[in-house]
């Protein structure tokens, strides 16, 4: 309870607990989460696109931005339409789905001679298109790299601090402590 009590406090800015080493972690943790969640969602997106074509649109105006997930392939595109002009549209997003298309073929049809590299492409027509292809296998990659470093560097600080009998929640020394650690009531897991 006291642990989550300073927590607490160290989130709404109580002096006393203000630590910028706590708030780099809690910071770090959070954005190991977050990279979690979107590498298995990413990972389940690639499942899925082996058949089929995801597509999520926003639509403003002559502008398109889209972000599409096809046959193992991430493409971003950006999209300017130059016959738009005098139609009155609000921002919208849109979200479909159509069966596989090759993403490659199209970045060769509208960037040509330019070929797309191991499942790289970066392309640019001025005023017109923008391309950024990239495999999926390298997203999910991306994505999962802050999570496992986090992890290792959890077990690693863990490991260090049971290896010199110091509280694994509070860093206190705990060669002098029986059954808990004094500074905040946790169980002593290995005692000298």
């Amino acid at each position: 309870m006291n642990r989550l009590l300073s927590r607490s406090c160290l989130l709404l800015g109580s002096p006393s607990y203000l630590n910028m080493q706590h708030v780099f972690i809690i910071l770090l943790y959070f954005s190991a989460a977050v990279s979690l969640v979107l590498s298995v969602i990413a990972g389940y997106c690639w499942a899925l696109s082996s058949g089929k074509l995801f597509d999520i649109s926003r639509l403003n105006g002559p502008e398109t931005h889209s972000l599409t997930i096809a046959r193992s392939e991430l493409c971003l595109w950006y999209n300017f339409d130059g016959y738009y002009e005098g139609r009155k549209s609000s921002p919208r997003w849109e979200f479909s789905t159509a069966n596989a298309s090759d993403l490659e073929g199209v970045a060769i049809r509208l960037f040509s001679p330019r070929q797309p590299v191991a499942g790289f492409f970066v392309g640019k027509r001025v005023g017109q298109h923008s391309m950024i292809l990239l495999p999926m296998a390298l997203v999910v990659l991306l994505f999962g790299i802050l999570p496992a470093v986090t992890i290792i560097w959890h077990i690693r600080c863990r490991s260090r601090r049971l290896s010199q009998y110091r509280c694994t929640s509070c860093n206190y020394d705990l060669r002098a402590s029986t059954h808990r650690c004094p500074e905040c009531g946790t169980l002593i897991a290995g005692k000298p």
